[in-house]
């Protein structure tokens, strides 16, 4: 079975900075913020949570062409990874996931407050709407490093599964 790279499964479990990106069919792109990933056991698949106040246009693009370009940041390093693939499933966001996703939430507030480099208002920190989300499986074709440095760009040795 094909497996995403264990460091890398690890950090996505944040907390990190998310964001989506899809296109329409005339190659239109749009961006929104995710709260949380997670990539479980062996597999070449990550599932996200997309805040339902966001959703659209990407659920539109992705009935349209399933394609996903998903980046996952560190505030801090600014260590930072795109993901791209095809969406697998779309779902409204269980019980069992909504308490990941507001786990992850937690974590990032947290982070922000008690180990970034400034002080950020509560504002800033605690007003994510993460009620009601929807879940997306997609499995991963591409993973590029975006760190900034001279590996910037370049794919991440991963083989994905067929088809």
């Amino acid at each position: 079975m094909v497996m995403l790279p264990s460091d890398i499964v690890e950090f996505l479990h944040g907390p990190q900075i998310m964001a989506l990106g899809t296109r329409d069919a005339t190659l239109r792109p749009a961006m929104g913020r995710l709260l949380g990933a997670f990539a479980e056991g062996p597999t070449d698949r990550i599932s996200f949570f997309l805040p339902n106040v966001q959703s659209e246009p990407h659920l539109t693009n992705l009935a349209d062409n399933g394609l996903v370009a998903m980046t996952a940041g560190e505030a801090r390093t600014h260590r930072n990874y795109q993901f791209k693939g095809r969406v697998v499933a779309v779902r409204a966001s269980t019980a069992a996931d909504a308490a990941i996703r507001d786990l992850y939430r937690d974590k990032l507030i947290r982070y922000f407050r008690e180990e970034y480099f400034m002080p950020l208002p509560d504002e800033f920190i605690g007003g994510y709407i993460s009620e009601p989300s929807t879940t997306i499986t997609f499995r991963v074709a591409k993973i590029f490093n975006q760190t900034p440095g001279p590996n910037a760009g370049k794919p991440i040795d991963f083989v994905p599964a067929e088809g």
